[in-house]
């Protein structure tokens, strides 16, 4: 199983972003995803982490589908690709209804039918790159220019609604869950993906699973960390469900918190239901978030 790391919500500079990436090339973890929130832009990041890594797979996830046209983002990642020694996936999904209205002011309508569309436009676009398209929500006929752009850019979705991931299964290289336990992977995500795959006549995208996770000794301190690093997710009703399914009373009950071997049994468990992919989403000071790297590069 692939490991990864999802550098979110920290707050730190960027240098301290990008060292975390570093880190975790020179631990030789498989990748690293930016998450995309309202402090800096996760593409841009992806792509300075791969100008200061080797051979660190880097990811922007997950940009929000509305407000970015699938023109403009199908550009930005082929450029991203080719700065980044084609190292670049994309991660793209619907968001959730506080976002998009909430924030952007947009209106959030058949967020599963918005993506089929997006999906289909952004597939076209960087794997053939042109789009001859017109449906409810696009009407696209553009033709790319990269000459130096590769056309196996993977494109990973964040769903967890059950129509989302049909659509993921159907039309996505990836998915890239966050919060999930493994009962939801293997009870929700992994079958909503497969049936979605099956229409299609392809294989299960990639499952990779995000879930908060510390290596620490201190447990009292990394619970107050964690309390306010998932507040936001209480309000959300595709995590309200992750919890309802996952049998517990809080998110924070879904992180991998404690000393190295209790985060390697943690992780284990994620292995176990199908997932090829374990993406740590690091949180606490710099130095628990170092700790957790060097823990991590040591998990097969």
């Amino acid at each position: 199983m692939d490991v990864s790391l999802l550098i979110s919500r920290g707050g730190e500079p960027i240098e301290i972003q990008l060292a975390l990436a570093e880190a975790a090339d020179a631990h030789g973890l498989y990748g690293t995803w930016y998450g995309q929130h309202l402090r800096y832009d996760s593409a841009t990041l992806a792509t300075m982490a791969g100008h200061r890594t080797e051979s660190l797979v880097i990811g922007s996830g997950v940009i929000p589908a509305y407000p970015r046209h699938p023109v403009t983002l199908a550009t930005q990642a082929l450029t991203i690709d080719i700065a980044t020694d084609h190292r670049f996936r994309l991660g793209v999904g619907p968001s959730h209804r506080r976002t998009i209205e909430g924030i952007y002011g947009l209106e959030y309508r058949s967020p599963a039918r918005y993506l089929e569309e997006y999906l289909t436009v952004l597939r076209q676009l960087i794997h053939d790159r042109e789009s001859d398209f017109e449906g409810e929500y696009f009407s696209v006929h553009a033709k790319l220019d990269q000459p130096e752009a590769e056309s196996d850019i993977p494109i990973f979705t964040g769903s967890l609604g059950p129509r989302a991931l049909e659509v993921s299964g159907r039309l996505a290289d990836g998915n890239l869950t966050y919060l999930a336990g493994p009962r939801t992977i293997a009870e929700h995500v992994i079958p909503r993906l497969a049936d979605g795959a099956a229409a299609a006549g392809r294989e299960l995208p990639r499952v990779a699973a995000a879930v908060p996770v510390m290596v620490t000794s201190d447990l009292r301190a990394a619970g107050a960390a964690l309390e306010g690093y998932m507040d936001f997710h209480t309000s959300i009703d595709v995590y309200r469900a992750v919890i309802e399914r996952e049998r517990v009373e809080s998110p924070a009950e879904l992180a991998i918190v404690g000393d190295a071997e209790t985060v390697r049994a943690g992780i284990d468990r994620f292995r176990e239901v199908g997932v090829v992919e374990f993406t740590a989403a690091i949180f606490g000071t710099t130095e628990d978030k170092l700790r957790t790297i060097e823990v991590l590069g040591t998990i097969d």
